[in-house]
């Protein structure tokens, strides 16, 4: 079935193919094409299954990375934190120690002023109980029967 043409010049004989032949080989060439460029549906599916896991596993591990790292600026935060309150309490602890200083000393200081005025007014009374004695023991029942009429007048309210 297959008849030779010749060429014009005669160099070479082309070989003329049947309609039916030329056919057969489109659909075999076809075929062939489409065996090596399809692609198994499993092949299809698990190709996308790992891009799926690949990129799952990246997000993962991008995850991973961000959470250790505000892990880590939270913990750097709590640390700072920490040094600034002990610093405080350290502020604190010094100050109060400085007010107590103080404190303590205005009140031993005024204890000491308290005392010398009491020592004066006992020397005062006791030199002028010596001076007036008549003078005081009168003062000091005056003033005796004048707190005993007032509790008295009290006592008969309630």
């Amino acid at each position: 079935m297959t008849t030779m043409l010749i060429h014009l010049n005669g160099l070479r004989k082309i070989p003329r193919l049947s309609v039916n032949t030329l056919a057969e080989n489109c659909e075999s060439a076809r075929v062939n094409y489409t065996e090596k460029t399809m692609i198994d549906p499993n092949q299809k599916l698990q190709s996308a299954a790992n891009d799926v896991a690949d990129h799952l596993a990246e997000s993962v591990t991008d995850s991973t990375d961000s959470a250790h790292e505000a892990v880590q600026h939270v913990s750097d935060k709590a640390a700072s934190a920490v040094r600034s309150a002990k610093r405080m309490a350290g502020q604190v602890s010094h100050a109060v120690g400085e007010g107590y200083d103080h404190v303590s000393q205005a009140a031993g200081d005024s204890y000491r002023k308290g005392r010398e005025v009491a020592r004066r007014w006992e020397h005062r009374v006791e030199g002028s109980v010596q001076q007036h004695p008549l003078t005081t023991i009168l003062t000091a029942a005056g003033v005796g029967m004048l707190l005993g009429i007032l509790l008295t007048m009290k006592s008969r309210r309630d």
